[in-house]
């Protein structure tokens, strides 16, 4: 191989390296993404994993210690309940995660000059619109010449 075959060589292998990591981080980007939005968006009713793996669990105990009906009937209805409290804790830790949100925008516009706060706004709103979050658009302060106090939240 002459030195400038070589050179092409390696610069065509260092090319299809970089773009295989660029892939890789778009691809990941791209499902984290996915599931942000999916457990942001999702409503209370649909299950998630953690319903999911009440049931397996509940089935596994099942059939692995062989339960009669009747017994099998009380398992799954403990198993069911149990599911029911992961949705309604899910509902209220989804609740609490977009207020969250709101509460970090509406403070990050505080510090802003009031100048900036209308584009900031619209960013906002896109990527809430992004995690599938439409009508949650954060209430900003009116500029009164000081940003309001901000809350110590641990």
């Amino acid at each position: 191989m002459s030195p400038s075959t070589s050179w092409r060589a390696w610069a065509a292998a260092a090319v299809i390296f970089v773009l295989g990591i660029a892939t890789g981080v778009a691809g990941t980007s791209l499902y984290a993404l996915r599931i942000v939005r999916g457990a942001l968006q999702s409503p209370p009713s649909v299950g998630g994993p953690a319903e999911r793996a009440t049931a397996r669990i509940a089935d596994d105990i099942i059939r692995n210690l062989e339960l009669a009906p009747p017994e099998a009937r009380r398992v799954r209805a403990e198993f069911a309940l149990a599911a029911a409290n992961i949705r309604s804790l899910r509902a209220q830790s989804n609740r609490q995660m977009i207020a969250e949100l709101r509460e970090g925008a509406r403070r990050a516009a505080a510090e802003l000059p009031p100048a900036q706060r209308a584009a900031f706004s619209n960013r906002i709103e896109r990527r809430l619109q992004a995690l599938g979050l439409e009508g949650n658009r954060p209430k900003f302060p009116e500029d009164k010449g000081s940003p309001p106090a901000r809350s110590q939240t641990p």
